[in-house]
């Protein structure tokens, strides 16, 4: 297999240029920035250049002053200042380290903030679902319509559900955490999208929702042109390690003709995240 491996700043504490540098020195080359401090984009890519690394933007990077959450189901996103911002800066990273895609999560049928991320508490009014779809496919159609100018296309992440959040909502409030309604999102052909497959979110979601998840890997498999991947105990997604006998490592036998591998890892040890890339080489030699 032919795909670049990369890891992701999501957990790091270090700060994006100090993430950056401690990866270059233990051989770490590919990295994917989710989240981090406030920084300049043009020093940034310096900084990678020079250290002859590649570098991608994922979701909410760059972060923005307000803690601002991207939610591709809201209905007034091709408005947004500070979404057109992160999209903008996104564009000229990707283009500069010669990278296909941007990717976001799934929209979300609730006003999600920073503060929510991961809670189990929400209290908030759960919007009706076809219209998020709508909104979400107008929002597609937008960013493609921008991104396609520069070249790049456009993947779309399945969302989590834990089994404690929907036993309090009794509903799942996200979009795409479930393999058959994803299926029938990505079927719109108008759309032109591809799924970036979280495996971590899959294994919540299939404990959470009652399905299999080895099935549901199968079944998305064909839309699938890139993975994150992590480990959890199947409850809520925590971006543990992962070792050679775990299901999500596993998974990746069933998934062909990627253009990456993220390991979404929250640990601040990178000899631990280079060790993650062995054991995602050594599977996906076989």
């Amino acid at each position: 297999m032919n795909e670049l491996i990369f890891v992701s700043s999501g957990g790091s504490k270090r700060g994006t240029l100090n993430f950056i540098k401690g990866c270059s020195k233990i051989g770490i080359s590919n990295i994917e920035l989710s989240s981090g401090d406030l920084i300049n984009i043009e020093g940034l890519i310096k900084s990678a250049e020079q250290k002859n690394l590649i570098i991608q933007p994922h979701n909410y990077f760059p972060p923005q002053e307000n803690d601002y959450i991207i939610n591709l189901a809201n209905p007034d996103l091709s408005n947004d200042k500070y979404f057109n911002k992160i999209l903008n800066s996104q564009i000229i990273i990707a283009n500069q380290f010669k990278r296909k895609f941007l990717h976001f999560h799934a929209g979300y049928c609730i006003d999600l903030k920073a503060k929510d991320l991961g809670s189990e508490n929400l209290n908030l009014k759960i919007l009706d679902r076809n219209e998020c779809i709508n909104s979400f496919n107008e929002n597609v159609s937008y960013i493609n319509s921008i991104i396609k100018i520069h070249g790049l296309s456009l993947l779309i992440e399945n969302n989590v559900l834990n089994s404690a959040l929907f036993n309090k909502l009794k509903q799942n409030p996200f979009l795409c955490c479930d393999p058959y309604e994803t299926l029938e999102i990505f079927g719109n052909k108008n759309l032109d999208i591809n799924l970036l497959l979280d495996l971590a979110h899959l294994k919540v979601s299939s404990n959470s929702l009652g399905f299999d998840f080895f099935n549901a890997v199968e079944l998305l498999a064909p839309i699938t042109q890139a993975v994150h991947i992590s480990d959890n105990d199947g409850k809520r997604d925590s971006n543990e390690t992962f070792n050679d006998q775990s299901d999500v490592l596993q998974a990746l036998k069933l998934l062909d003709d990627l253009n990456f591998i993220t390991v979404e890892v929250y640990n601040d040890d990178l000899d631990i995240l280079k060790n993650q890339i062995d054991l995602i080489k050594k599977i996906r030699k076989k």
